[in-house]
């Protein structure tokens, strides 16, 4: 699984209101024949990674099998994060980033962001985070699948269900399960379903925790203590990880962004970089301080929201600007989704949302995408005109 996650083609990306991995691939026109539209075999990751398969499988595996497969899952992630290290903590980019992270506000990260081009480690940075998260959402799938497969197969069984939160020592935990082991209702399947976020009649601690895997929950139980330990020996110090948002924020200029566009009917980015929320939740979880520290999760959730008003504010510049040649082939509509999902999935209120991207920036990049149009370049070949919006 590690390997395949790993080796993921372009096309193949994660959908969460799928619970799988969705192929975005479109046959070109010139190797269509004439009224027939010829079906690409799926690959191995979109036949494998999806919550009714890996539900199968821990069946099968059971909890020690569980277990063994999450942590093959962590030490995956901390592989990946000990790659973005490698791009965040160099002692001669420190400065670079500093400028970023005063002049995100101001327009004044653009010859900062050409430095870090210049030096490939936008690039390089953009790929280990997009490592990460695909490692990081399905070690989250198989932790739901384990709640599921855990709630019919065992619901008795209170070590199966609290194996993914390495806590059967916890006297709290243990004392209040019963009433934590009860599962959202399943509803049939639905693709535009979004579970309710302030509701709790579907949910329970325990279950959220298993499931969503948030480093920023007020309980002990809701912190990722598996994560925190394997991460240890590569934070060496909170300094590695410190540049992380204002890092991300810029990377949102990079090459590597060209060819992302978004996919409204799948509520994600192809190829995949939407999957930098994992990414950088995780990295601002493991480098917030101890787990026994009562300010570690607030602290860590500043770090997201550091990145969601310097990359707002880094391509609303770009968006003003997007007739530039340096910004002409970057999906900023599709970015802006991005950022909101950041936001939704670091819990951060959306009234902070608000102040930093206003929902009106988000609903014309949608009408934008809508229509065809991800990028100026898009703009330039098929201009607006009245005649679209005719019947």
């Amino acid at each position: 699984y590690v390997r395949i996650i790993r080796a993921l083609p372009a096309h193949v990306v994660y959908c969460p209101q799928h619970r799988a991995w969705r192929s975005t691939y479109v046959q070109p026109e010139s190797k269509k024949k004439q009224n027939e539209v010829l079906p690409k075999e799926p690959s191995l990751a979109e036949k494998v990674l999806q919550g009714p398969e890996l539900e199968a499988l821990l069946r099968v595996l059971g909890a020690d099998g569980a277990r063994c497969l999450d942590a093959a899952f962590t030490r995956a992630a901390v592989d990946e994060m000990a790659r973005c290290k490698t791009a965040l903590a160099a002692k001669q980019l420190r400065p670079i980033f500093e400028r970023v992270r005063k002049g995100s506000l101001t327009g004044d990260w653009v010859p900062a962001s050409q430095d870090l081009k210049t030096a490939g480690v936008l690039d390089a940075l953009l790929a280990a985070c997009v490592r990460l998260g695909n490692i990081l959402a399905l070690r989250a799938l198989t932790r739901e699948s384990h709640a599921r497969v855990s709630r019919e197969a065992c619901p008795h069984l209170l070590s199966s269900a609290l194996l993914a939160l390495d806590a059967q020592g916890s006297s709290q935990s243990t004392a209040a399960a019963p009433s934590w082991l009860v599962p959202p209702q399943k509803k049939p399947y639905d693709p535009t379903y979004h579970p309710p976020v302030d509701d709790d009649a579907y949910d329970s601690p325990l279950y959220r925790a298993l499931t969503a895997d948030s480093p920023f929950g007020v309980e002990h139980y809701e912190r990722d203590g598996n994560l925190h330990r394997e991460a240890a020996a590569v934070v060496e110090s909170p300094e590695d990880f410190r540049y992380t948002p204002w890092a991300l924020a810029v990377a949102m200029s990079a090459d590597a962004w060209k060819p992302a566009r978004w996919y409204p009917d799948l509520a994600c980015c192809s190829p995949g970089l939407h999957v930098i929320s994992f990414a950088l939740r995780a990295l601002a979880h493991v480098s917030s301080g101890p787990l026994d520290d009562p300010n570690s999760p607030k602290r860590a959730q500043q770090m997201v929201a550091d990145f969601v008003s310097s990359a707002s504010s880094i391509v609303t510049h770009m968006r003003l600007h997007e007739k530039a040649p340096e910004f002409m082939d970057l999906p900023l509509r599709a970015q802006y989704m991005v950022i909101e999902g950041v936001a939704v999935d670091g819990n951060l209120p959306r009234s902070y949302l608000e102040r930093h991207l206003p929902y009106a920036a988000i609903h014309a990049a949608l009408m934008d995408i809508a229509m065809g149009h991800q990028t100026a370049a898009d703009d330039t070949k098929t201009p607006f005109t009245p005649e679209v919006f005719d019947p």
